[in-house]
């Protein structure tokens, strides 16, 4: 081991580098936070190779004169800071004298600023941890950041960067979640000559929700509003139905005092407002704007600050429960009714092909079949419920939500949703391990997705065409399907179905050693939680006793595809304890 020493000026600088800037998102975050810090209107992004090879960010905000310009890049430079109560009170996002310090250091640089008043701009150029160079330029009002050839100066930090795509689908969330954090705020974001996101900032988020999620979610989603009695925390932002829901927790996108963080007991206190709504391993599409004191939020836990604590943050988590969870229930106490586009598609396709709609009427429950019975007797052989189910007798149902039966064994609360999904579940996923042979639509139909899932599908077009998909990109989100898996082919599945399933098998395909069998099983639990009767729903005699029967007919009648029980059983001793009887 050699002497200590003292660490060269280049060195410390390609350190620091590395706490800020870790991939080309990271660049791209910091260079959008210095533009809404200099009160920028209009954010424009332009990257080339996923980031790795260009990134720019042009900004309408406050530009900078000769002498700031030159400073922006040293380290710790800043106009923001004077003592540590300023930092305490810190209610800016980042500061150039960090970011640009960090970027430098690991690339090619160039930075284009004027002020408004200004009669001439400058461009300063800096490569790596080389003296930068400065010029006077005609420029536009505002500042461009031009970084090339990112970690050029660190080739191990580059060897470990992931595909162009794998880099830019993180850009394109990071800038949607800003998008709609900054409503008000115009972002564009392109690509090659592909525009991958375009918002006005007119202050409208439904507009921007449209640009974000799809026509779908904007239709579903609910304006939120909400104060603590004391006026010391604020809530706002959107969030959308349930019944529009994502398989990852991308569209979960919450901001502290305008800040993007990610915050675990926020995200939570967001989830477990959805739970009941939500089938097992599906999350939320949401924006939450928290405000609260600066003096209460410390954004200097990390170096990126997308980490942030917050003084009284369980006060905080359980304000954001409360927040959603009325207004998801204000919003409606049934289940969710179709957005507007959905009614006019239903009333048009009722119009032309009345079979054509996907509803559990179309399916209703009859009468147990022979087949079915006879299926019942096989499995009650094997299964004790199956048999305990098989001897049931229906007494009526309650709320419309759940079915009251008794057995040999006791009395039964049956969810009616939950086992129309069991019974479901069963006979999809067979059908989708059976055959993949396609069924045609007549007419097609259409799909909104986000612009990178349409991208990964065309870029996996062979696989879905193997499993029985076909479909035609129509601009950059939104899909024709003209055929699907025969599975799915009576009735015609729903657009919104469609979406999830095509979402699931990009969630689900990579990176996972039995792909297609997790697929086919996430595509079968979907199928069925469209396509079953649905609480609420009122179910004659035959029906429910045709529920019964064929629940029995299931290898696996406890739970439905997501893990809810399908039914509850009380005991006579348990309800004669309740009931302080003794026998």
């Amino acid at each position: 081991m050699g002497a200590i020493r003292i660490l060269a000026p280049s060195i410390r600088d390609q350190i620091a580098a590395g706490e800020v800037v870790e991939r080309p998102a990271s660049v791209v975050k910091e260079l959008i936070e210095n533009s809404l810090d200099a009160g920028a209107r209009r954010i424009e992004i332009r990257v080339e190779g996923g980031g790795k090879t260009e990134i720019s960010v042009r900004d309408d905000g406050q530009g900078m004169d000769r002498a700031d310009l030159m400073l922006s890049i040293q380290r710790h430079a800043t106009s923001k800071l004077e003592t540590m109560e300023d930092l305490a009170r810190a209610n800016w996002l980042g500061f150039r004298g960090e970011a640009l310090a960090a970027i430098a250091a690991v690339s090619r640089i160039t930075v284009t600023t004027r002020p408004a008043d200004a009669p001439t701009g400058f461009r300063l150029y800096q490569a790596g941890t080389t003296q930068p160079r400065i010029e006077s330029v005609p420029a536009a009002a505002g500042t461009t950041v031009t970084v090339e050839d990112l970690f050029y100066t660190v080739p191990a930090r580059l060897r470990h960067l992931k595909s162009d795509a794998g880099e830019l689908a993180p850009i394109q969330q990071l800038v949607t979640a800003l998008a709609l954090a900054y409503p008000e705020i115009g972002f564009h974001l392109e690509t090659g000559e592909r525009v991958l996101f375009d918002t006005r900032g007119n202050a409208s988020v439904s507009a921007v929700t449209l640009a974000a999620f799809g026509r779908e979610a904007a239709e579903a989603s609910l304006p939120l509003d909400f104060a603590n009695v004391d006026g010391t925390v604020r809530i706002e932002g959107l969030v959308v139905s349930p019944a529009i829901s994502r398989a990852t927790r991308q569209a979960e996108i919450v901001t502290v005092n305008g800040r993007l963080v990610h915050n675990w007991a926020l995200r939570s206190a967001l989830e477990e407002a959805y739970r009941p709504e939500l089938p097992e391993r599906r999350f939320p599409v949401a924006c939450l704007q928290i405000m609260v004191d600066p003096l209460r939020v410390d954004p200097n836990v990390h170096p990126q600050k997308m980490t942030v604590r917050i003084d009284g943050e369980r006060q905080v988590a359980a304000l954001v429960y409360r927040a959603v969870r009325d207004r998801l229930a204000g919003a409606s106490s049934m289940p969710y009714w179709p957005s507007a586009s959905d009614q006019a598609r239903s009333a048009d396709d009722a119009s032309v092909r009345q079979e054509t709609v996907w509803t559990a009427a179309s399916d209703p429950l009859g009468a147990p079949t022979r087949a079915e019975e006879s299926v019942a007797a096989d499995a009650s052989e094997t299964s004790p419920l199956a048999a305990e189910l098989g001897q049931m007798r229906a007494l009526g149902q309650w709320r419309h939500k759940y079915i009251v039966a008794e057995g040999p064994l006791g009395l039964y609360l049956i969810d009616q949703h939950a086992a129309h999904e069991r019974i479901y579940f069963e006979k999809f996923r067979e059908e989708f391990a059976r055959s993949t042979h396609s069924q045609w639509l007549v007419p097609g139909i259409g799909v909104n997705l986000p612009s990178l899932v349409v991208r990964e599908l065309e870029s996996r077009r062979a696989e879905l065409e193997g499993l029985g998909f076909d479909w035609s990109a129509v601009g950059e989100d939104t899909l024709v399907v003209r055929a699907v898996p025969e599975a799915l082919s009576e009735p015609s599945p729903a657009s919104e179905l469609l979406a999830r399933i095509l979402e699931g098998f990009c969630e689900n395909a990579p990176d996972n050693p039995h792909p297609w069998a997790r697929w086919r099983e996430a595509a079968a639990a979907m199928a069925a939680c469209r396509t079953a009767i649905k609480a609420y729903r009122p179910l004659t005699d035959e029906e429910i006793a045709g529920l019964i029967v064929q629940l029995a007919a299931c290898r696996d009648p406890r739970s439905c595809p997501h893990g809810r029980p399908t039914l509850l059983h009380f005991g006579l001793e348990e309800v004669d304890r309740r009931f302080g009887r003794k026998g």
